[in-house]
């Protein structure tokens, strides 16, 4: 006879939330596998079990906002992990009263957090706390379904991941609950955002090629001397810029920070560096350097070079331009790799990537100030990243164009937060073709598959225009521009600050009758509750200068989905509405204080456990979330309510509830699916378990005044 803890229900909902799985990019075809990695697509049951996490960073002071520990799902040791901190400064203006040092109003003293850990084999758990204890009430993950929901328990925030992952968690609708751009007068922010990384492999310390370097020592200048520099823990300085050379590599360990830029040697041709790296879950700062644009020692990577692999670590408050660094090679075999990079940015001008062209940029989480991505040049792939906004700045800035740009693309893009300081420029949108000059041609051009999760943007997604400053006469011509599946659920935020400007628009202007825009494909697009199928229903500003813009919605058809609670006092559930038929769907339900959620259920069919549940939609759906009050009688010894028979069992498991009625038995396995379900509506029940393979299960029985789960073995 076992009862049924608190303890086991728990323990079912997390094992139900792990089972999410988690988009990371795969390798391209034919690319050696990465330097330096291990593992990048763990696989829980052929792997060794292994969680590196890095308690201490010496010289450095932690967040004073958050703490974290992290351990393997189902074991009871928690790890320290190191919380490091970002702030922005205040703005300090030139006699003219221009910017001085880079930082802006809109953003003074706010925090950015996060920490990097290391994991295969296993999925992992995240315990985020707030410095001083007092509790979090709530927490959003962004991007949704990357790692689970967050869970709240006795004030802490619970998030796990079964594979890599870069996610922000904000905490108490910081960033949820309001918007932060032009016109916020809310107290300061303060982000956590976790870097959940592949296992990086650390170099032979044993070999003499490699220098173990401790803070506050030099990086020998005689590059011949050696192959590796291998950051030990702590605080480091390497100069601005460090000039690496062919066939280097640093690794940048998890608890070094690194103060410097790197650059390789302005140069052409034979005189040019190739195949070197950068790599490891530590960060490069640029905290201590002026802003000054226009310069380029300030800029973290620039020049050029080829076969060049950047991976894993977070440049932290970049001073200019992040990753500004051509390819020295015209061969796209020489391609450069920016892999799983992360930026935690301040200043303007702190844009993203330009990678010009031969260049591979995957798995990156980048939060800039001004344009992420540079897309127009040839052999340029970019894709499964994630993207935030604070100030200024558009996500994907279209320029002048390659060649060819057949084998480019720019996809599976994903923008957390949009904001904006100031709603009159226009090019700070999603997708900013701006600026077209005469003389430009722009041709084969794929952008797919990018969604806005952020619930308050400060603008609609998509602006083209031109200008001529030159005033030439040269035509701009347009060939093959598809732009398919950019989705942004909400409209951009209305502020009323200066009537005479107007709320932002879509736009395409294009110049006169000769430069128009055109030949340019919309499919599958959606904005503000609609499909695009015209102008209109983009809300779109033109004038007469466009022509063959070709909007395809592949004949939608529309599904709405409608939530309830059973108990509408038990929680809350969202994610409904209408939707493309066939559109993959996240519904989300958060239970109340005193409340756990059990189900969603569509009629009599259990649908998931997990409180949240992605599924393609196909037809009109009523979703029924299930929360049940949190049981306050059941005991964790024994006791007469119920008795569960033989455990371990291998051909039947009986169940008996001896004065109370059984409603429902549930068998569910350790992925969170339920096996095996029965409405039994007596005192008895049996399960025949001769179909079900062995292994560990939970047993769910719904009495008439309990629900109580247990852990069962099938032999």
């Amino acid at each position: 006879m076992r009862v049924l803890s608190t303890t086991f229900k728990k323990a079912l909902i997390l094992i139900c939330l792990f089972s999410l799985g988690i988009v990371f990019p795969n390798a391209i075809a034919g690319q050696p596998k990465n330097p330096g990695i291990i593992d990048d697509q763990p696989d829980k049951n052929n792997a060794a079990q292994e969680l590196i996490t890095y308690p201490e960073i010496p010289g450095r002071d932690p967040s004073d906002k958050y703490v974290c520990r992290v351990r393997k799902v189902g074991s009871e040791e928690w790890k320290d992990a190191f919380v490091l901190q970002t702030k922005s400064k205040p703005r300090t203006n030139n006699p003219d009263g221009s910017n001085q040092n880079g930082y802006v109003d809109i953003l003074t003293n706010w925090t950015a957090s996060w920490i990097a850990f290391e994991f295969s084999g296993t999925a992992v758990e995240v315990e985020i706390s707030k410095v001083g204890g007092a509790p979090i009430n709530k927490a959003m993950v962004r991007p949704v379904g990357h790692a689970s929901a967050a869970r709240i328990e006795n004030g802490k925030a619970y998030i796990i991941f079964d594979k890599p992952a870069n996610v922000n968690v904000d905490i108490d609708g910081q960033m949820e609950d309001t918007y932060t751009g032009m016109g916020y007068s809310g107290p300061t922010v303060h982000t956590i955002s976790l870097f959940a990384n592949p296992i990086f492999e650390k170099p032979d310390v044993s070999n003499p090629r490699v220098i173990a370097l401790n803070p506050g020592e030099s990086i020998p200048s005689d590059h011949s001397t050696w192959d590796t520099i291998y950051f030990q823990p702590g605080v480091h300085d390497i100069g601005m810029p460090f000039p690496i050379s062919t066939g280097k590599a640093l690794y940048l360990a998890g608890n070094s920070v690194v103060h410097g830029t790197i650059h390789p040697p302005n140069a052409w041709g034979a005189s040019a560096s190739h195949s070197w790296s950068v790599y490891g879950a530590g960060a490069l700062s640029s905290e201590e350097i002026a802003w000054a644009p226009g310069t380029t020692a300030n800029k973290s990577f620039t020049y050029q070079a080829s076969s060049v692999h950047l991976e894993g670590f977070v440049v932290v408050d970049p001073a200019h331009h992040t990753f500004n660094m051509n390819n020295s090679s015209t061969n796209p075999a020489n391609v450069n790799i920016y892999k799983n990079l992360k930026i935690l940015g301040w200043r303007v001008n702190g844009d993203g990537v330009n990678a010009f062209r031969n260049s591979e940029i995957t798995g990156c989480f980048f939060r800039c100030q001004d344009d992420h991505f540079y897309y127009g040049g040839d052999d340029v792939r970019i894709s499964n990243s994630v993207c935030w906004s604070d100030f200024n700045g558009a996500v994907l800035y279209v320029t002048k164009g390659g060649k060819d740009m057949t084998s480019s693309f720019f996809k599976d893009i994903t923008v957390i937060y949009h904001r904006a300081s100031w709603h009159y420029w226009g090019g700070g949108r999603v997708i900013s073709f701006r600026n077209r000059e005469p003389g430009n041609v722009l041709k084969n051009v794929l952008i797919k598959n990018v969604l806005v999760e952020d619930p308050f943007p400060a603008f609609p997604p998509f602006y083209f225009t031109m200008r001529n400053p030159d005033n030439s006469n040269a035509d701009v011509d347009f060939q093959n521009i598809l732009i398919e599946n950019v989705r942004q659920e909400y409209p951009n935020v209305t502020r009323t600050q200066d009537g005479n400007w107007g709320r932002p628009r879509n736009t395409m202007l294009g110049l006169d009758e000769n430069r128009r825009f055109e030949n340019i494909t919309f499919k599958n697009c959606y904005y503000n509750g609609e499909w695009l199928t015209s102008f209109e229903d983009g809300d779109f500003l033109v004038n007469g200068f466009v022509r063959n813009i070709v909007f395809i919605a592949d004949s939608v058809q529309f599904v709405n989905i409608t939530l309830e609670a059973n108990n509408e006092n038990a929680g809350t559930v969202s994610g409904g509405g209408e939707f493309k038929k066939d559109t993959e769907i996240t519904v989300t339900a958060i239970a109340n204080t005193g409340y756990e959620f059990e189900s969603w259920t569509s009629g009599n069919d259990t649908l998931s456990v997990n409180p949240q549940f992605t599924f393609t939609v196909t037809e009109d759906k009523l979703l029924r979330a299930n929360f049940m009050q949190q049981a306050t009688n059941v005991l964790d010894a024994v006791n007469d309510a119920l008795t569960i028979y033989p455990i371990p069992a291998s051909d039947k498991l009986f169940v008996n509830a001896g004065d109370n009625q059984i409603i429902k038995i549930q068998m569910v396995d350790l992925t969170g699916r339920i096996v095996y379900s029965a409405n039994v509506q007596q005192q008895t029940g049996t399960i025949d378990l001769s179909g079900f393979n062995s292994g560990v299960y939970f047993i769910r029985v719904h009495t008439s005044d309990n629900i109580y789960t247990t852990k069962m073995i099938k032999e």
